[in-house]
């Protein structure tokens, strides 16, 4: 705008439109929640917020409290299988966690009973089975087969 446009009268006029979406919004319920991409977006940060947490494990013992005290376990939280790092482990377990309000670890263990492999167990159901006073979990999957672990 000059100085002549002024005694003019002459002015711009700045038009601004509305963003708006017509959709209704609605989203029925099927009993798949991960299905849900606003599920998804609302789990995604937190599960992976938890995979860069750092595990540790912790044990308190005559000398006081001591982190990853033995180095097996300190290798088996970075590591926890051949397939997968210890932070995809924690995301997948978040997952879970935060989808079926459950999770489950196997761990495997080598013949002189220390951990040795951590796996998660994406499951859609699990049923404690008592036997000969020992607890067995049989888990239930969502392609149709079904595993036991002691």
């Amino acid at each position: 705008m000059g100085l002549l446009d002024r005694f003019r009268n002459v002015s711009k006029v700045a038009r601004y439109q509305m963003i708006t979406e017509r959709g209704n919004g609605f989203y029925s319920w099927n009993g798949k929640l991960y299905h849900s991409d606003i599920v998804r977006s609302c789990i995604r940060p937190r599960a992976k917020a938890m995979g860069k947490l750092v595990a540790k494990h912790i044990r308190t013992g005559k000398n006081g409290i001591e982190i990853n005290p033995d180095p097996y376990m300190r290798f088996l939280l970075e590591e926890p299988n051949p397939y997968m790092s210890g932070q995809v482990l924690q995301e997948k377990i978040a997952n879970q966690l935060a989808l079926n309000n459950n999770a489950f670890i196997l761990i495997v263990r080598d013949e002189y009973g220390l951990p040795a492999e951590l796996y998660p167990i994406p499951c859609s159901g699990v049923e404690a089975i008592h036997k000969n006073n020992e607890l067995y979990l049989k888990f239930y999957f969502l392609n149709g087969n079904i595993n036991t672990f002691p």
